[in-house]
């Protein structure tokens, strides 16, 4: 029989927090052991139905701790351990594998588990639940599954826009680039000729329309959705969209509170805190990077946040548990944030400018312009700034309001971005203008 001074039941959130306070609080070698059914170690679960299935998070950066936290320290991780009962009395766990394990102090800290379906069909083969890493794997095998479905039954419209959704994820998180984008079109073109109320596919399909720069058909479609569904927290975000790519921060942050008031708690919503970003008001954006919270998404956010308060050691902090993914351009950051000049930062700024031209939104472009002009990298920062404007994210509110532009405001270089990104908005605008006293008429 084998044991120790503390038992933790249960392989989740609260153990891998546990552990680390444990660990903080003076735990010494060989006194705690983590007994889990499942196979990896603890991580949070939040992300698994969001970034991770998106794409944007990784096995890395989910874990709580990294994986050899548990061996620096002295923590045993007994995985793939089921128990099959608790003797309370005798301090003894009974292992479904034979054998017991002796526990001065146990945490319990099994979790829940999902409801199962109690409806026919439900023992179909394909039929997913989402609670472990495993099962999050497996749903990222969607494009396949989706791809067999519509050429089973091209008629379902809503397998297309699934497939939609997931080949956008594809091109903007997993290096798909325009060949997936294009696809990601083309597959909500097909789900809305099969279904025009398919709200899904409307949506995604207007919020494309802004990334490919068409930002006039993207306000339609956008006043077309809420005409038909004003009360819908998700057309109100895509109408934030829209606006936020027109440079218009005001209106498309009145029209995310909308959204928040109409259906709190959407995390799908954080990409409101953008607006409220550019134009430093950091509080509010809190309220929406929180929405979710843990993901990598909203830590990169985060850290974005903490940089325009000047916090530039909490921001390095975060930017620590980011991951390698290029998206997140986690070495740049963190040699900016140490204050680092010179050739290491010029080559992460020139690969940074490399691999975001690869990405067909021109949105990604103007916020890690605006960061590598931050970091002291002007140059590309302000030709980054200029190739997300010539594409039709204008952004003119934003320079003049986001806090990391301070430093360059003043430069010539900069004032010459103003006209160009004034006249993307103001063409907008026009045509905004025109095609409403059309309806009037």
């Amino acid at each position: 029989m084998n044991g120790s001074k503390f038992g933790i039941l249960g392989g989740g959130m609260v153990a891998g927090y546990a552990a680390k306070q444990l660990v903080e609080l003076g735990l010494r070698p060989g006194e705690l052991t983590i007994l889990s059914a499942d196979s990896s170690v603890p991580y949070e679960r939040p992300p698994l139905s969001k970034g991770f299935l998106a794409g944007t998070d990784s096995e890395e950066t989910i874990r709580i701790n990294a994986e050899d936290f548990y061996r620096k320290n002295g923590i045993e991780l007994k995985l793939k351990c089921e128990i099959s009962a608790v003797d309370t009395q005798r301090r003894r766990l009974i292992l479904k594998s034979a054998g017991e394990f002796e526990f001065n102090k146990l945490l319990v800290a099994t979790g829940a588990r999902p409801r199962k379906l109690n409806i026919p069909g439900a023992n179909l083969q394909n039929l997913c639940y989402l609670r472990t890493l495993e099962d999050s794997k497996a749903n990222k095998e969607a494009i396949s599954m989706l791809e067999q479905a519509v050429g089973m039954d091209p008629s379902y419209a809503p397998a297309w826009a699934a497939l939609g959704l997931r080949y956008y994820y594809d091109a903007h998180y997993g290096g798909g680039g325009r060949e997936m984008y294009q696809r990601s079109e083309s597959a909500y073109e097909r789900a809305l000729a099969l279904d025009p109320n398919l709200m899904l596919a409307a949506g995604q399909l207007t919020t494309a329309r802004a990334d490919s720069g068409d930002l006039r058909r993207a306000y339609q479609q956008a006043q077309a959705l809420l005409k038909s569904r004003p009360d819908s927290g998700e057309v109100h975000l895509t109408l934030a969209y829209v606006l936020r790519y027109a440079g218009l921060l005001d209106e498309s942050a009145h029209e995310c509170d909308t959204a928040l008031r109409l259906d709190p708690g959407n995390y799908q919503f954080r990409t409101c805190a953008l607006p409220f970003m550019q134009m430093g008001n950091t509080e509010r954006a809190r309220d929406f990077v929180n929405l979710d919270a843990g993901s990598e998404w909203s830590n990169y956010l985060m850290a974005g946040i903490l940089m325009r308060e000047g916090k530039l050691n909490a921001a390095q902090e975060i930017v620590q548990r980011l991951s390698s993914n290029p998206y997140y351009h986690r070495n740049l950051l963190q040699v900016c944030l140490q204050h680092g000049s010179g050739a290491e930062l010029d080559r992460l700024a020139r690969e940074v400018e490399s691999t975001t031209s690869e990405i067909p939104d021109p949105e990604p472009r103007f916020f890690r312009g605006t960061i590598l002009a931050f970091c002291g990298e002007q140059e590309i920062g302000l030709r980054m700034l200029e190739a997300a404007i010539s594409h039709n994210h204008c952004g003119y509110q934003a320079l003049q309001t986001d806090p990391l532009l301070a430093k360059v405001r003043g430069s010539h270089e900069f004032r010459q971005l103003l006209p160009a990104a004034k006249g993307c908005q103001d063409k907008f605008l026009s045509e905004r203008q025109r095609d409403s006293s059309a309806i009037r008429q």
